[in-house]
């Protein structure tokens, strides 16, 4: 059985469901050297995607766009699993804007 997967690590709490957003796919990586500028290693990656914005990993999970805090992504994959629930493999499809929604219960 395979199932989409959205990673988000602003609101651990509550899990994302995949509700037919358009997944932009990544077409580049920057890294800033840890360190530099007082930049930490897990703020160092920006992922390009293919409509040419640049989205900034902060965190564990965490991405926003790269001028500004208010726009937030959510990394997605495609998980395949056994008969047991047991998971046999990923692929990574992309990112999504993680809206608000209050009502629906989301963060």
């Amino acid at each position: 059985m395979k199932k989409i997967v959205v990673h988000s690590g602003f609101h651990p709490e509550v899990a994302r469901e995949y509700r037919g957003e358009y997944i932009h796919r990544a077409i580049a990586t920057r890294m800033l050297e840890p360190g530099t500028d007082g930049v930490p290693e897990e703020e160092a990656q920006f992922i390009q995607l293919e409509n040419n914005a640049w989205i900034h990993r902060i965190g564990p999970e965490k991405y926003i766009t790269d001028w500004t805090d208010l726009e937030r992504w959510g990394r997605v994959e495609e998980v395949e699993y056994d008969e047991d629930g047991k998971q046999v493999s990923s692929e990574s499809l992309g990112y999504i804007v993680l809206a608000v929604d209050r009502e629906k219960g989301l963060l």
